[in-house]
C-alpha cells in the first residue's frame, strides 16, 4: 500500500515539474527557467489565456509586436516559441498563430488564429491557400523590412502595424521564404551559413594560466570589432553595426550580457551567443534586400 501511494505521489510530482517548470522569453534571444502557474504565483500576470496555446500546442509560434513605439525607429518585432515576459517587446502583445478551442470533448481542436474574413482576403487574392506558417513569414519579411519601417514609421509610433499584401503570388512566396528563414534564425532553430569566424569567442589566459569566464565589464572596441565581458575574454569579428543592433528598446548583446554580470559565462551560452551574433549579422543583411 506504501509503494502504492508512493508511487502516485511521485507521478503527481513528476506531472507538477513538467508542467510548470517552463522556459520563458524575458528579451530578445534570452530564455530563463521559470516556475509557471494559470494564478498569479511568481509571474505577477500569467496571462494564460494567451500562453495557453504555446504551452498546449507542439511547436507553435507567436509574433510579438506593439502598437505604440517610442524609439527614433521601429523595431518592435520578434518571435518565440515560449511563453513570454511583457517585457520581451515594450508593451507588447503575442499572437499565436495557432489557438486551441475550448470543447466540451476531451480533444481540444487546434485552429489558425486568423479570421475568416482575413483568410478568404488572402484565399481569393492568390487563388492559393498558403499555409499558417508561410503567412507569418510574410508577414514577419514585411515588418523587417527597412523599406517598410522607414516608410510608415509615424503610423508605427501610434498603432499596430499595417501588412501591405503584394498583388504578384511569386514574390509573396519569395518574401514568405525570407520571413521564414529570419524566423527559424531568431528562434536559433538554424545558424545561418555565414563565415565561421563571426562572433567566434577566444580567451586569453590570465595570470593563473586558467580562462576567466565570469561576467565582468562588457566593453565594445570599435577598432577590433571585439566584444569582452571581461579583460580576457572576447567575441571577435563584432561589427559596430551588430553590437548597436536593437530589437524593442534592448541593445541585443549587450543586454544579454549584462544581465548576466558578476556570473560565469559557460560553454553552452558561449555557444548560443556565438549563434545569435552570427543571426543578427544575417538579419542586418536580409533586412537591407
Amino acid at each position: 500500500m506504501q509503494s502504492k501511494l508512493n508511487n502516485k505521489n511521485n507521478n503527481k510530482l513528476i506531472f507538477f515539474i513538467s508542467y510548470s517548470l517552463v522556459l520563458v522569453s524575458t528579451r530578445p534571444f534570452d530564455n530563463r527557467f521559470t516556475y509557471y502557474s494559470k494564478n498569479r504565483g511568481v509571474i505577477i500576470r500569467p496571462g494564460y489565456k494567451i500562453m495557453k496555446h504555446i504551452l498546449e500546442i507542439q511547436n507553435n509560434i507567436a509574433l510579438i509586436t506593439t502598437r505604440l513605439s517610442k524609439t527614433d525607429r521601429f523595431s518592435h518585432a520578434f518571435v518565440t516559441s515560449k511563453i513570454s515576459e511583457s517585457s520581451i517587446i515594450p508593451l507588447g502583445y503575442v499572437f499565436p498563430i495557432y489557438i486551441q478551442e475550448d470543447s466540451e470533448t476531451p480533444e481540444r481542436v487546434k485552429k489558425e488564429n486568423f479570421k475568416n474574413k482575413f483568410r478568404h482576403f488572402l484565399d481569393v487574392k492568390y487563388n492559393k491557400k498558403f499555409t499558417a506558417e508561410e503567412i507569418l513569414g510574410y508577414i514577419y519579411a514585411i515588418l523587417y523590412s527597412n523599406i517598410y519601417r522607414d516608410r510608415f514609421y509615424e503610423h508605427l509610433q501610434i498603432d499596430f502595424p499595417k501588412i501591405i499584401f503584394v498583388d504578384n503570388a511569386d514574390i509573396f512566396v519569395t518574401l514568405g521564404k525570407l520571413g521564414t528563414d529570419l524566423i527559424n534564425s531568431h528562434l536559433v532553430k538554424v545558424v545561418p551559413t555565414i563565415n565561421i569566424n563571426i562572433g567566434k569567442c577566444f580567451s586569453f589566459l590570465d595570470e593563473t594560466l586558467k580562462q576567466n569566464s565570469i561576467i565582468e565589464k562588457v566593453f565594445y572596441k570599435k577598432e577590433t570589432n571585439e566584444l569582452y565581458y571581461n579583460q580576457t575574454s572576447r567575441f571577435i569579428n563584432v561589427s559596430k553595426e551588430v553590437y548597436n543592433y536593437t530589437i524593442g528598446s534592448y541593445q541585443t548583446l549587450k543586454s544579454y550580457l549584462t544581465y548576466r554580470k558578476g556570473r560565469e559565462m559557460p560553454s553552452k551560452e558561449v555557444e548560443h551567443l556565438e549563434k545569435v551574433i552570427k543571426t543578427i549579422h544575417y538579419t542586418i543583411g536580409i533586412q537591407k534586400k
